[in-house]
């Protein structure tokens, strides 16, 4: 006999988990602003937000709007889902921000939408 069950939703994608420390950074991200973390010791930009300062400890952070623009350092495109229900193709890239240089950030687009 076959079987009327109908089959199971998709799995969603990765569901970020914030807590006290990288809320802000989620909370931007969700308004499409990458944002990160400073603290008033030093001018370096943190990533990942990390839950106090390397340099002094201090729990404090200046959080600064990123443009969005930087150097496309690598990226390979994806072909196969690397979750279930993910879109393919989809791109990950290796981007050094304008506002620092030598910090890396590792972005992934499954939309398709990182231009060069």
């Amino acid at each position: 006999m076959p079987s009327t069950a109908s089959p199971p939703p998709p799995v969603p994608g990765p569901i970020p988990c914030p807590d006290a420390h990288t809320r802000p950074f989620w909370q931007a991200a969700a308004r499409g602003v990458l944002s990160l973390p400073r603290c008033g010791c030093d001018p370096q930009l943190l990533y990942p937000p990390p839950p106090r300062c390397p340099r002094c400890l201090d729990e404090t952070f200046e959080w600064v709007e990123l443009s969005g623009r930087g150097r496309l350092w690598s990226w390979t495109e994806i072909a196969v889902p690397w979750f279930p229900g993910a879109p393919v193709p989809s791109v990950v890239a290796q981007v050094a921000p304008d506002e620092q240089a030598g910090l890396l950030l590792l972005a992934a687009d499954p939309l398709g939408r990182v231009r060069s």
